[in-house]
């Protein structure tokens, strides 16, 4: 099936192989228009779970279509390569058990042996675990190639979705304003709402624009029925469970599922490249890193990361001075406004080649860390030939990775982050500065070289902190308790696959939840910085001042951490800062 979806060649990929793939859509304020007019224009129940498309108000579904058609239409013009929307729908979960979606694929729309048909699902509110993400099995649409018809597929069917279990799907996360798009024969479910707000969603139903809209019905005999849909406006006005009766009918279909096992269907949803014990050839030559943004391939026992992509879908300019972290705008204005972003970054092999290289090291004693027990990161080590290894290592595979994606920035400091089986959390705190945070941002780039779910030591962040960064953080001082006051609520879970990257402001609070795996949790870092403004590093002397030092990035290189830099290489000044807060 050659008929793209996307018009970016690195989406349809991305699209092709997983059934989904995360869009950035709104801005803020756009999300907060949205989100009043949905409210005015809702008419559901106060409980469980709505959609508005399973309403028996055709004039309520005409509103809905009508208020959100050229919301849809305009945003995806320039993402999906010439596809007419077909439907669109509002959906709520409210808070409460009852709110709970079953694991399902959605209805056959087209004749998918040629095309594929695609929902954008938007959430109009921050989503995540708790109160109801989607859920997705990334290649399900590869595997479960049957009819999916209404009301329900015929009862002799031994549905394999119905073996799965809690952690087999992928728990996506997102931001209000980015989306989900996703192939409808993709297997998914949400979880219910146990905020004490509902969580409100927006979608819209897209095909290629010269494909024929199709629907299967099962009737009560268990046999599928296929029909032409002439006219899209036939969707506002049909009621789930109705025979259709208005519509050419192409006569019955056969209902040939592949007869799998859930652990089965798992087996087979797994990519081609990274199947159950597979290893990269040695001899083959090394992969190009996909330097792409925000692929939803997961290991199916894990829960995938909040992620961004279409750097090609408009969002508003960034218009002050500080030199930008990303490339695309759309990046740009969403890393500011959460202070942290998931993109993916390497490919298997590179990973299985990092780690390996990680192995081959000859660490020193490496289970001393400050933060916790069980902890290690690699900058600590004394040894500067070793540290210099480190740099080379880890910036030779991220560097290249990293081009496309980020703006004009250098890399300062390359760092293996381990936490053995057991290893203990890492409390909220921040990083050093390592540039003038009135005129520029620094960022850490965190690339997981195996899957980090959450109970392999995940990633948390401390959502909105990176706006509340008013002091500098020396070295040799870290206040915990002040850095975990910048902003309320819980941190978040950030876990995340192989390959994806966590790139996060240097002033985000952020920390590590218990590895409970029996594996050792390795990822990459480096820190990148802005070519165009100077590099600091802060130092409480003995005196009590706070002292700064503008830097070459070879110092990092020779510096041993926790010692007064003077005398390390790479000092270009050393100055006392007056009248500024650290900690």
């Amino acid at each position: 099936m050659d008929r793209a979806t996307f018009v970016s060649d690195d989406l349809q990929r991305r699209f092709a192989d997983d059934g989904a793939v995360v869009l950035s859509l709104f801005t803020p304020d756009r999300v907060a228009e949205l989100r009043d007019e949905v409210l005015r224009i809702y008419t559901g129940s106060r409980s469980g779970w709505h959609s508005s498309n399973e309403s028996r108000d055709h004039e309520y579904r005409q509103r809905v279509h009508d208020a959100l058609a050229d919301v849809f239409t305009d945003a995806l013009s320039s993402t999906l390569d010439d596809y007419r929307l077909f439907n669109t729908s509002i959906l709520v979960k409210w808070p409460g058990e009852d709110g709970a979606m079953g694991t399902h694929q959605d209805w056959t729309f087209v004749q998918e042996d040629r095309f594929r048909s695609v929902t954008v699902w938007c959430p109009l509110v921050d989503v995540e675990q708790r109160n109801g993400a989607l859920e997705l099995l990334p290649g399900s649409h590869r595997v479960l190639t049957h009819a999916r018809c209404s009301p329900l597929l015929p009862e002799t069917y031994d549905d394999p979705l119905r073996g799965l279990g809690d952690g087999d799907l992928a728990s996506w996360p997102l931001t209000a304003g980015s989306a989900i798009a996703l192939d409808h024969a993709v297997a998914h479910r949400s979880p219910p709402n146990w905020t004490d707000a509902p969580r409100i969603a927006i979608a819209g139903a897209f095909v290629p624009t010269e494909a024929v809209l199709q629907h299967h019905y099962c009737d009560p005999s268990g046999r599928v029925w296929a029909f032409d849909i002439p006219d899209a406006a036939w969707f506002q006005t049909f009621d789930m469970g109705q025979r259709p009766h208005d519509v050419p009918c192409q006569g019955e279909r056969p209902f040939a599922p592949a007869g799998l096992s859930a652990p089965e269907l798992l087996d087979r949803c797994r990519p081609a490249d990274i199947g159950p014990g597979a290893v990269p050839d040695p001899a083959a030559p090394p992969a190009a890193p996909r330097s792409r943004l925000s692929g939803l391939w997961q290991s199916l026992r894990s829960r995938s990361a909040p992620a961004v992509d279409a750097p090609e879908v408009d969002a508003p300019a960034v218009s002050d001075l500080r030199p930008r972290t990303f490339q695309a705008n759309a990046l740009e204005v969403q890393f500011r406004e959460q202070g942290y972003l998931v993109v993916d970054l390497l490919d298997p092999a590179a990973c299985a080649e990092l780690r390996a290289a990680y192995e081959d090291l000859e660490h020193g004693n490496q289970w001393d860390g400050e933060f916790a027990t069980g902890f290690h990161t690699t900058m600590y080590d004394e040894r500067v030939e070793y540290r210099r290894k480190v740099f080379s290592l880890i910036g030779g595979a991220l560097e290249p990775a990293l081009e496309p994606i980020l703006a004009d920035h250098r890399l300062c400091l390359a760092n293996f982050t381990v936490k053995l089986p057991g290893g203990e959390p890492v409390p909220g705190h921040l990083d050093w500065n390592f540039v003038d945070e009135d005129i520029a941002s620094s960022a850490t780039v965190w690339c997981a070289l195996e899957d980090v779910p959450e109970d392999h030591g995940a990633l948390t962040m401390l959502r909105g902190s990176h706006r509340n960064v008013d002091f500098i953080r020396p070295v040799n001082v870290r206040d915990y308790d002040r850095h975990t006051s910048l902003a309320s609520g819980d941190r978040v879970p950030v876990p995340v696959r192989a390959g994806q990257a966590v790139i996060m402001d240097n002033r985000m609070v952020h920390g590590s939840l218990t590895n409970r795996s029996d594996r050792t949790r390795v990822a990459a870092s480096v820190v990148v910085a802005p070519r165009s403004v100077p590099l600091n590093h802060y130092w409480i002397d003995d005196d009590g001042d706070l002292v700064q030092f503008v830097i070459e990035p070879e110092f990092f290189l020779d510096y041993e951490i926790g010692k007064d830099p003077t005398a390390s290489k790479g000092v270009v000044s050393r100055s006392v800062v007056h009248g500024a807060e650290f900690a």
